[in-house]
């Protein structure tokens, strides 16, 4: 049998998976949590470029992501696992994982050319964000969130990996979004470069050592075959079938678009979180409390919503937590507190819709994977992530972009930035904004087919299909 090429680990399934699969996504958000939290920041502070352009930038490394994550996802689909102990998947991240973080630590290393021409600026940090974005963590984020179907086959033991993958996640966001905020700014709340660079080095070292426990730590249980090239006139009919099946399949495109208000909602509420509690409430230490505190509640949330997701489904939890959400935002919009422990004690409120959603939201993509499967014989796993990573990254995109307009339609400038006009401003964006978001992305969810009779039924169907042979 073909499976015999790869050897397979009979290591039972528990802890250490979770542990050690975790730790790539602890990973890959200490560079990617450094981006969506500090980077429009930096570039409008300290490198004096508009937030729009910033903004878009960003913007336009998701759309080159278009390329990249499908690309990188034939690749993945592609690779033998018996032709490394690292199987198809973590060989990749291994290759990746080096440049990726180097990157990371270049982009914010544009402090030392503050002073330049706009345009040098301007050039450092497309060059440098690009091939952070859009090549190196494209190259070990797709194989990544890939990889989850070969430590195991069992949909329940896949939504434990996912809620861990969003628990430990939280790691990087205690380093980042707690420790950040006390290291990068002066007694002014004002960022200083020199300051962020050390921070982005640290946070770059951190995320070098948790792929190192994911790559070595981590085992292929399920044996999932390289995808053979074939012949040029026998290729073009199979190549349109699976972007048929992509724009077609219902539960995917259905997923993609509520995974996309879902990250425009979470990534606005990171990058705006730099300017409302320095600029709107002038308390950094309230910044770092907030995000200490909102860790721990997407923790708590997090472990107890695979019990809930097994128990109601993945979709059902994912659309009742969005709309909660909204309302909390709303709220916030509403009432606008002057104090900032009362604006945290709401905003907590909605890191735990945002945690119940997060925490079963990569277990999904398998789900719709399962579910193509199913329908056709074939499964195409790097294909559907590198779609679904795709979606996720314009989500991204939005909120910078809209982030960075917005930031730029008040008025917002390093010798404006504590103008009442533009601190209101500020605080309109940061609440209405997710509001939208959360209310559009349980919409979408509401009509995402498949429950939990239909997600079990599949996985029943594929095991007895693997148990015949």
């Amino acid at each position: 049998m073909e499976e015999s090429k790869q050897k397979l680990s009979t290591r039972k399934f528990g802890v250490r998976d979770l542990l050690c699969y975790a730790s790539g996504d602890v990973a890959n958000d200490f560079t990617f949590m450094l981006m969506s939290t500090w980077m429009l920041k930096f570039y409008t502070d300290i490198m004096g470029v508009s937030g729009v352009l910033v903004g878009g930038v960003m913007a336009a490394a998701r759309i080159l992501d278009a390329f990249t994550d499908i690309g990188m996802g034939t690749l993945v689909d592609g690779t033998d696992p018996a032709k490394s102990r690292f199987g198809k998947f973590r060989i990749w991240m291994l290759r990746g994982c080096i440049p990726c973080v180097v990157l990371a630590i270049l982009v914010f290393a544009g402090g030392f050319i503050a002073d330049a021409a706009m345009w040098l600026k301007i050039l450092w940090m497309m060059v440098t964000y690009l091939l952070w974005g859009s090549i190196f963590y494209t190259c070990v984020n797709i194989p990544y969130g890939s990889m989850a179907s070969s430590i195991t086959d069992d949909p329940n033991q896949r939504t434990q990996l996912s809620s861990a993958r969003s628990i430990d996640a939280i790691v990087a966001n205690l380093g980042i979004g707690v420790a950040g905020p006390l290291l990068v700014y002066n007694s002014e709340s004002e960022l200083v470069a020199s300051k962020v660079l050390v921070f982005a080095i640290c946070c770059g070292l951190c995320a070098l050592c948790f792929y190192a426990i994911c790559i070595f730590g981590s085992v292929d249980r399920v044996y999932t075959p390289p995808k053979k090239r074939v012949a040029k006139a026998d290729r073009a009919p199979d190549e349109k079938g699976i972007v048929q099946t992509l724009l077609t399949d219902k539960s995917l495109i259905l997923l993609i678009i509520g995974a996309i208000f879902m990250l425009m909602t979470q990534m606005t509420q990171q990058s705006m979180a730099g300017y409302v509690f320095p600029n709107y409430y002038q308390n950094t230490t309230a910044q770092s409390v907030a995000s200490m505190i909102g860790c721990v509640l997407m923790i708590a949330i997090a472990a107890v919503a695979p019990a809930i997701a097994k128990r109601f489904g993945k979709r059902e939890l994912g659309f009742v937590s969005m709309f909660a959400g909204a309302v909390v935002y709303l709220v916030a919009f509403i009432i606008r507190p002057d104090n900032v422990w009362v604006y945290i004690a709401i905003q907590m409120l909605a890191y735990i819709a945002l945690g119940a959603f997060s925490a079963v939201s990569f277990a999904m993509i398998i789900d719709v994977i399962d579910n193509a499967e199913v329908k056709s014989g074939k499964r195409d796993d790097g294909k559907y992530y590198g779609v679904y990573s795709f979606a996720r990254k314009l989500g991204q995109a939005a909120a910078s972009l809209l982030s960075g307009g917005m930031l730029t339609l008040i008025g917002y400038e390093a010798a404006t930035q504590f103008e009442e006009s533009v601190v209101n401003g500020i605080y309109n964006i940061a609440t209405l904004v997710p509001a939208i978001g959360f209310a559009i992305s349980g919409l979408f969810l509401v009509l995402y087919p498949l429950k939990k009779k239909i997600v079990d039924e599949n996985s029943e169907i594929l095991r007895q299909r693997r148990e015949n042979g």
